[in-house]
């Protein structure tokens, strides 16, 4: 469930637009996908913790349409950490979904710390295997039949 608002990308619907400010200066929502994303820099832990508290989890890319989609609205950041993680290679929402966009050489075989993954901006948006504790931007989803209304 979605237990706060968020600002509106291209200046579309919002209410409370005060409290909105105060509260979400950083967060954008994007119109029409369910997909917010967060101008905060956490490690991957922690932007996945905020997601869940905040709106659902950390994003789950399904297809390449959506992948797409992202790397047109996230381009003037250079990294941003989605809910992919190694543990099998799983998203962080558990929802089974077998899409993967590896940048060349990804996922590399080091285990550990490394063990997120975060999309590259400057690599076509391409998914690098990095450390978790790389601060850096991130990607949550929403309810969508909150946010779409």
């Amino acid at each position: 469930y979605c237990n706060m608002t968020v600002s509106v990308l291209g200046g579309h619907r919002n209410a409370g637009v005060g409290l909105m400010e105060k509260i979400h200066l950083q967060s954008l929502l994007i119109e029409s996908t369910g997909y917010i994303w967060v101008q905060m820099w956490k490690n991957w832990r922690d932007a996945q913790s905020y997601c869940r508290q905040h709106y659902t989890d950390l994003l789950t890319i399904n297809n390449s349409e959506e992948q797409n989609q992202l790397k047109s609205i996230v381009s003037s950041s250079a990294w941003v950490w989605i809910g992919l993680f190694r543990d099998s290679w799983e998203w962080s929402d558990k929802r089974s979904n077998f899409f993967r966009y590896w940048a060349a050489g990804e996922p590399s075989q080091s285990s550990g710390s490394s063990d997120c993954v975060g999309m590259s901006t400057t690599n076509s948006g391409k998914w690098i295997h990095e450390s978790c504790d790389l601060q850096c931007p991130f990607i949550c989803h929403g309810c969508e039949g909150f946010l779409n209304k």
